[in-house]
């Protein structure tokens, strides 16, 4: 049985209300509040989701993990992110921007948790010595899909995939996403395969 770690995003635990009780029924599973400390051991597998992608990140590069994925994170702040951030707040323009053409989906931004983006501290991706599965999303309007391929390329030991969703992947297709994690856990030095 593997122990997840699971850092959620701008929508802090609500991000993973489907993907961590289904996880936990094969897995040991923690949610871990962005602001939250965070202990890992040799034995964890770290998962980030947007702005837990980048604390996760961050962590994995000075502390033990067995494996790291890295949902809708990035590899550098942008200006475009920034100003995201700004008009964020505007509940409408949250949801337009994190979804992909065909959601009907509704992500949740907790407005809290928007101003730690300038504090967190920019991963140090080259010190990342474990396997590592990125994830991107095609239609990422907060990240960008860039930065998934920035990531991607930084770690040594990493595998790269992309959905056909926007940012809130978790919440257009947990389903997809559950897998893959489960895919990763068992065998973290293949690629797992994704549809679409």
């Amino acid at each position: 049985m593997s122990r997840f770690v699971l850092i959620p995003g701008f929508g802090g635990a609500a991000d993973v209300d489907f993907v961590a009780p289904m996880l936990a029924r094969e897995h040991e599973v923690s949610v871990v509040e962005a602001t939250d400390p965070l202990v890992t051991d040799a034995d964890t597998i770290l998962v980030g989701y947007s702005l837990g992608a980048v604390r996760a990140a961050a962590h994995a590069a000075t502390h033990p993990v067995s494996a790291l994925v890295l949902l809708c994170g990035w590899a550098q702040l942008t200006p475009r992110l920034l100003d995201w951030t700004r008009h964020a707040h505007d509940e409408a323009f949250a949801r337009h921007t994190m979804v992909g053409p065909d959601s009907d989906r509704a992500p949740l931004v907790r407005p809290e948790l928007l101003d730690l983006v300038e504090t967190l501290p920019v991963p140090r991706l080259g010190d990342i010595r474990c396997p590592t599965l990125v994830i991107g999303a095609r239609y990422d309007l907060v990240a960008m899909a860039h930065q998934s391929r920035l990531l991607h390329g930084g770690i040594a030991d990493s595998h790269h995939l992309e959905l056909p969703t926007g940012h809130a992947a978790l919440v257009e297709r947990p389903a997809e996403v559950l897998s893959l994690l489960s895919a990763f856990a068992t065998h973290p030095s293949v690629v797992p395969v994704v549809a679409g």
